[in-house]
């Protein structure tokens, strides 16, 4: 469970500074902290039951021939549910709550309607409105959560990574140094563009700051679109940026170093400046007792003091991964993952079955003899028959959230 212990230090290092201090606009990603756990209880994970009434699984039933590999994203879409896979199949699936396929959206080469390139997607959950970014055409296309195509944009000459939509335009990072020099965000790393695609403003000078560097490779990038709070994961740095909703202004900086030699430094750091941001991994900057709050964890609101998350601060010395192994369910003891593809909306957590774990345990079940034992009935055995029938059955588990 070291893993896990890593994750949710990870996962608690967001929610909304402006939440502590006025309310912020709730769209589906923001949920009000439901209860005040002061510490970590289980040694051996952390217990769906602590924060959720109760769980339910839905199979997704998928055209025929298709395969969904690793999940990407979840994103909730109103009543429906969307799903990405930018592996294997490289496609965008929407489903109802039963499970149903609806749509899906692939590249299409030829469809003046579909984008060449599928590179990153997100949501206006209130809107019910879809947006799929292609890198290749640095175009945005847009489609309502049945997906119908609605329209395109082109956006400023970027070669973004990641686009991802706010209220007011479009918040996108870059990770190559592609862009013509001519260009106004040239030297900049994280741009936001207007609601027509031209650049507004951007954040993280590489020209003037030639130390700073974003997690990279790999990075994992999701913005919170109600408090414009901005989320990078790489395999061994967390980054937490807030930007001010309505100056555009980034306020706020939070960075855990996974790689880090020195434990006692090893933790969330966080800053009110990027000057500061940028010796963050060197340094503790202390800000004492300034409210984290995270569209990506559920379990109240925590606060940092002398550069670390109080209560949620772990002696990481020992060897470590980052992948997570997952939840402890102790509903069903059924295996889901931990992330960073879940989403929260205000009334529940969406995550993914666990098919490997799933599948380990029924070998060790059926070597032990214990596959009809009172060990395994019920939902889990039913799980069970249907992954180890078809290993590339996709499953939801979806939580319900308690509150007060």
């Amino acid at each position: 469970m070291k893993c896990l212990h890593i994750l949710v230090v990870a996962c608690f290092a967001v929610f909304s500074i402006s939440c502590a201090g006025k309310e912020a606009k709730e769209n589906g990603t923001i949920i009000r902290p439901n209860s005040k756990i002061s510490s970590f209880k289980h040694v051996d994970g952390l217990r769906l039951s602590e924060f959720g009434d109760s769980i339910g699984y839905i199979s997704l039933k998928l055209d025929s021939n298709e395969l969904i590999g690793k999940i990407t994203k979840i994103l909730p879409l109103q009543d429906h549910i969307v799903v990405f896979d930018k592996n294997l199949s490289k496609g965008i699936y929407i489903f109802d709550k039963q499970g149903n396929q609806l749509a899906k959206i692939f590249r299409d080469l030829d469809s003046p309607t579909a984008p060449y390139s599928i590179e990153d997607v997100s949501v206006d959950a209130e809107k019910g409105v879809l947006y799929v970014y292609s890198a290749n055409q640095n175009q945005v296309y847009s489609f309502d959560k049945n997906g119908k195509y609605l329209q395109k944009m082109q956006l400023a000459k970027g070669y973004f990574s990641f686009v991802q939509k706010i209220d007011d335009g479009f918040l996108c990072y870059r990770e190559i140094d592609r862009v013509e020099k001519e260009e106004p965000f040239h030297n900049y790393r994280l741009c936001l563009l207007d609601s027509t695609g031209l650049f507004v403003k951007g954040w993280f000078n590489t020209i003037r700051n030639p130390n700073f560097t974003m997690p990279n490779p790999s990075v994992y990038f999701r913005v919170n679109a109600a408090s414009h709070e901005v989320y990078f994961q790489s395999p061994y740095i967390d980054t937490i940026l807030q930007l001010d909703a309505k100056e555009h202004l980034l306020k706020n900086f939070a960075v855990y170093d996974y790689n880090s030699n020195n434990y006692s430094r090893r933790g969330i750091y966080t800053a009110h400046t990027p000057d500061q941001y940028l010796t963050a991994r060197s340094s503790s900057c202390a800000n004492d007792e300034i409210p984290l709050i995270t569209d990506r964890f559920i379990l109240g609101e925590y606060t940092v003091k002398g550069g670390r998350i109080l209560n949620y601060y772990y002696d990481l010395k020992t060897d470590h991964t980052v992948s997570g192994n997952g939840f402890k369910n102790d509903f069903d003891n059924i295996y889901v993952t931990a992330g960073p593809n879940y989403c929260i909306t205000s009334n529940e957590l969406i995550t993914q079955v666990d098919n490997q774990r799933m599948l380990d345990d029924l070998e060790i079940m059926r070597e032990t003899k214990e596959i009809d034992s009172l060990k395994i009935v019920g939902k889990k055995k039913e799980l069970l028959n249907q992954i180890s029938q078809n290993p590339e059955t996709v499953v939801l588990a979806l939580i319900k959230l308690k509150h007060e």
